[in-house]
């Protein structure tokens, strides 16, 4: 989905950009932008890959590149209910109780994983994010 947002500094290839509340109430992507924002709704200042060019103060574009949005998925929900079959499937010898432990335990483990390599990725500047066409040119300070 796109949002659009203001640029408020341009690192290197990368542009931090402000993307309002409004973008993100009906938004399918929120769950995947709160993990890379790491904030809750309201204000995000997010940090994209500039493929268009664009300079402070500009209104752009900004979505999530696919191949993004498929290893948040991987990571988010995979990781986790494939921790817990192993939890389950080594513990399950030892009865059903124990295979339910098993299987918590494994889950757990599961979302402490993800959480930890979503933050990981997250902390990579521009992953995710491009920038993809610049809405409205901002005020630029002439030199």
């Amino acid at each position: 989905m796109l949002h659009t947002g203001v640029v408020r500094e341009v690192r290197g290839e990368n542009a931090v950009i402000a993307v309002s509340d409004a973008d993100c109430r009906n938004c399918s992507s929120a769950a995947v932008c709160f993990g890379i924002s790491g904030r809750a709704p309201g204000e995000r200042v997010l940090e994209a890959r500039n493929d268009a060019g664009a300079g402070v103060g500009d209104t752009v574009e900004v979505e999530f590149r696919p191949p993004a949005s498929m290893v948040a998925v991987t990571v988010v929900f995979l990781v986790p209910v494939a921790l817990m079959g192993v939890g389950y499937l080594i513990a399950a010898p030892r009865g059903a109780s124990m295979a339910a432990l098993g299987a918590g335990i494994g889950l757990a483990g599961g979302l402490a994983s993800a959480w930890a390599v979503n933050r990981a990725l997250c902390r990579r500047p521009g992953f995710g994010l491009s920038v993809k066409r610049v809405v409205e040119p901002g005020e630029r300070s002439g030199g």
